[in-house]
Formats: C-alpha cells, sequence, structure tokens
C-alpha cells in the first residue's frame, strides 16, 4: 500500500500544470487496443518528467531527467486501468498478483519495441523501477508550457509558493523530532504571516499527505484484526498538530513530502512484521496504538 502512497506524493510533484504531445500516430498502433499496454502506456506520457527533478525514494536519492519516472508494478497498475481490469472484470483470485504480471510483460513489450527502458532499483517491497521514454525529448523538446516554470531559484520559493518542479530545499542536518509542535500555539499562530497563497498550498498538500499515509495506516490496522473503527479526524488532528503550518513552510514541502514518504514506508512495515510474527514482532505495541502516539514516537526517522 505504501508503494502506491509513495507515488501519489511523488505525482503531486510532477507535470499535473501542463500538458504534453500526444500524436494521433498512436491510433496506429497495434496495442491502441490492448486493455493492458495502452493506458500503462498513456500513463508513462503523462506522468514522465518534462525537466530534472530529484527526489528520496526510501531513503535513496533519485535524480530524474526529462522523459524518465519512477514507478512500483503495483502502483502502476492501481493508478490505471490494470488492476480494475483483473479485479472487476476478470474476478481474479489474486488481482495485485496478475495485475502486476500484466504491467510487468507491457513493459517488456515497450521495450522490445524500443519505445522504453527501464532500471530496477532496490529488492522487495522496496524495489521500484526508473522507466526512461526513448523518444521523449525529439517528440516534446521545446513544446513545455509556458506556464510551467522548469526550476524556480531557491531564494523565491517562499515569494512563488509550491511550485511543482522547485528546487528541492536541502534536507536539514538534523531533523526535528518536533514533539514540540504538538500543542505549540507560537508555532500554528505564527502561520498568519505566511502569505495566503502559500499558506492554502500547504494546508492543501497537508490534506493530501495526511489521506495518503491514513490510508496506509487503516488498512494496516484491518490487516492485523485490530478492529480498528476510528474516524478520519481521530488521525487528522494530531496530524495537523505535529505538522503545523509554520514548520512546513521553514523546513520545506520537499522535506515534509520525504517524510510523509519515509512515514509511509515505515508504517508498512510495521504491519507486514505483525502479519508475519504476531505478538512476537518487535512492533506489537503498534497494533493498538493511536495516531497521536505513533507521531510522538517519530520512530520512522530512526528507521531511515
Amino acid at each position: 500500500m505504501s508503494q502506491v502512497a509513495l507515488l501519489d506524493d511523488y505525482r503531486e510533484k510532477r507535470v499535473n500544470q501542463g500538458y504534453i504531445l500526444n500524436y494521433r500516430e498512436m491510433l496506429q498502433q497495434e496495442w491502441f487496443t490492448d486493455p493492458v499496454k495502452c493506458p500503462v502506456f498513456e500513463y508513462l506520457l503523462k506522468q514522465a518528467q518534462h525537466s530534472e527533478f530529484h527526489t528520496t525514494v526510501h531513503g535513496q536519492p533519485v535524480t530524474l531527467n526529462p522523459g524518465q519516472l519512477y514507478v512500483t508494478h503495483e502502483g502502476l497498475a492501481k493508478a490505471t486501468s490494470v488492476y480494475t481490469l483483473y479485479s472487476d472484470f476478470v474476478r481474479s483470485k489474486d488481482p495485485v498478483s496478475a495485475s502486476k504480471k500484466a504491467v510487468q510483460r507491457a513493459l517488456d513489450f515497450f521495450v522490445q519495441d524500443g519505445a522504453i527502458k527501464y532500471q530496477v532499483i532496490g529488492k522487495g517491497k522496496r524495489a521500484f523501477t526508473i522507466i526512461t521514454l526513448v523518444n521523449w525529448v525529439k517528440f516534446q523538446s521545446g513544446h513545455v508550457p509556458k506556464a510551467v516554470p522548469k526550476a524556480v531559484p531557491k531564494e523565491t520559493q517562499s515569494q512563488q509558493g509550491l511550485q511543482a518542479d522547485s528546487v528541492p530545499n536541502p534536507v536539514p542536518n538534523s531533523v526535528p523530532k518536533n514533539k514540540e509542535c504538538i500543542n505549540n500555539k507560537e508555532a500554528n499562530s505564527a502561520s498568519r504571516q505566511l502569505p495566503d497563497d502559500l499558506l492554502s498550498q500547504i494546508r492543501a498538500k497537508r490534506e493530501e499527505c495526511f489521506g495518503i499515509w491514513w490510508d496506509v495506516w487503516r488498512d494496516g490496522k484491518k490487516s492485523v484484526g485490530a478492529g480498528y473503527g476510528a474516524k478520519t479526524k481521530d488521525g487528522e488532528q494530531p496530524f495537523k498538530k505535529y505538522f503545523p503550518d509554520k514548520l512546513i513552510a521553514k523546513q520545506g514541502i520537499d522535506w515534509f513530502i520525504d517524510d510523509i514518504n519515509a512515514m509511509c514506508a515505515f508504517t508498512d512495515t510495521v504491519f507486514e512484521d505483525l502479519r508475519t510474527n504476531g505478538s512476537n514482532s518487535r512492533y506489537f505495541n503498534y497494533r493498538c496504538m493511536f495516531p497521536g502516539t505513533f507521531f510522538a514516537k517519530s520512530e520512522w526517522r530512526d528507521a531511515e
């Protein structure tokens, strides 16, 4: 689940404010009517970077060039219609596994066709795939929308807001545990000094990131039979206190996204260990843990 969550954060940081050139020649390709290959290739086209982009995946720095993106097979299947195809129409007994295999076959087809190249990074659940569209520069170069900046200088980030392809703020040498931010009225009241457009973008991003993590947490609780019936507000309120406006503005949106990615990955690890080892799991105390306690412990930072 966290692999999909990682992609959700990453997807928001790419080209959602712009467009691509989509040639009619695609209609003549024999794979255009294929229920797996077509949506997979369309996704790759629309989610590829149009300029250099720096991010972190599972604690590993990654640089993407124009025409590149990173995916997981499960994330790609669920981001397109492939997973739905196997779960609702084919009615596979294991739609996740079946759709992942279908994605792999589609990627191998496009490699043989000369359309893409890919490289798998890492192993197991921490693995992800960097895909390169071979002719991206040839067909898309020079057609980047003027409204989408290729890069925003660090010194103008606070003035222009949290742009999609801005140069990431450097991650501080000492990542704050920010337990002191919980119930910190000063930190929250200081947010009134932030520009309205910046404040609205911070809050929109925080709401989105909470939703991504909450899905991982809630599904994890259910998977270990914790009978988790908490309402969204039970997690959302402590999340807002732990990540106040001022903290996100100070540390930078890229730091915040990386921290949420690490938190999602750690959450997934916790519940995977609980499912495997039960009462012998070193994370057994997480089985009945409340979200506020989870944030206060902030063990995902120690796990990096």
